[in-house]
């Protein structure tokens, strides 16, 4: 649908949301994947080379919701919204740390060095993926209050919440 939509799109939002469709397409690729390997092997790592998909699908789709144009503002105001973004990733990522993070280490600490830095990405790119969309979602723009953002942003936050609750 991404895609789709992108396509009646001009410049940079074009770009921005075909990117975000592209991730999309990770993601439905690592699902079935997974579960392909799920019914042939009955079994399938909590942490692999699948996650290479997932890890793929922030990536691109951060990237694409960061590039989204700017109707209004100054280069330092950019600036400035995307340091108060990165100040509140910080606090939020020492939080997750203390609570969640810390414990995840130590049941992770006989899993294989590869498992552990998958495992412990994941809840720093929730946080990215939710500072760039709150941030691209309340900036002055004509994305401002978008609901396609905000929907977004909700189904990124329902993941935080998903990934939080495996740790716990």
């Amino acid at each position: 649908m991404f895609l789709r939509g992108a396509r009646t799109l001009v410049g940079r939002e074009r770009l921005g949301w075909s990117l975000v469709g592209v991730g999309m397409l990770f993601a439905a690729t690592g699902v079935l994947t997974v579960g392909v390997m799920f019914f042939v092997q009955g079994d399938a790592p909590a942490f692999g080379w699948t996650d290479l998909f997932f890890l793929g699908t922030y990536v691109v789709v951060i990237v694409g919701f960061s590039i989204l144009p700017h109707t209004h503002g100054t280069a330092l105001q950019r600036w400035r919204m995307l340091l108060d973004g990165l100040i509140g990733a910080v606090s939020v990522a020492a939080l997750m740390w203390t609570f969640f993070l810390s414990d995840l280490m130590t049941d992770l600490a006989e899993a294989s060095v590869a498992a552990r830095t998958i495992g412990a990405l994941y809840p720093f790119l929730d946080i990215l993926a939710i500072t760039v969309a709150m941030s691209v979602l309340l900036r002055r723009s004509r994305h401002r209050f978008d609901v396609r953002v905000a929907v977004f942003t909700v189904g990124i936050m329902a993941q935080v919440a998903g990934d939080l609750a495996f740790f716990i």
